[in-house]
């Protein structure tokens, strides 16, 4: 996958993480990681949206870093479309372990 192609899902990943990370996210229905317990309780939404959001930020970087490995070492291109859901169901699977953790 070319660099520009690959660019657009770690860019993704991180745009999206950043607001949860701030905290600007009010709890909704629509964006942020939507859960019974985090939409329960306005501290446990901003707690586990913030918490979570570092596993999907850390899973853009990831992927930036692998889009140029693969500038150096072209046998990667090969495994970029697989790379990119193993990231992002990690992210989602340490989400839902976070969030289980979480005490308020």
């Amino acid at each position: 996958m070319s660099l520009i192609n690959g660019f657009w899902i770690p860019a993704f990943l991180i745009i999206i993480s950043l607001p949860l990370i701030l905290g600007i996210v009010p709890p909704n229905h629509v964006y942020g990681f939507r859960t019974n317990k985090t939409l329960s309780n306005e501290k446990i939404w901003y707690k586990a949206n913030k918490d979570c959001a570092f596993y999907f930020l850390a899973s853009g970087v990831f992927l930036f870093l692998y889009l140029f490995l693969e500038r150096f070492y072209p046998v990667l291109q090969k495994y970029f479309g697989a790379a990119i859901p193993i990231v992002i169901i990690f992210a989602v699977i340490a989400s839902l372990i976070h969030i289980k953790k979480i005490r308020i």
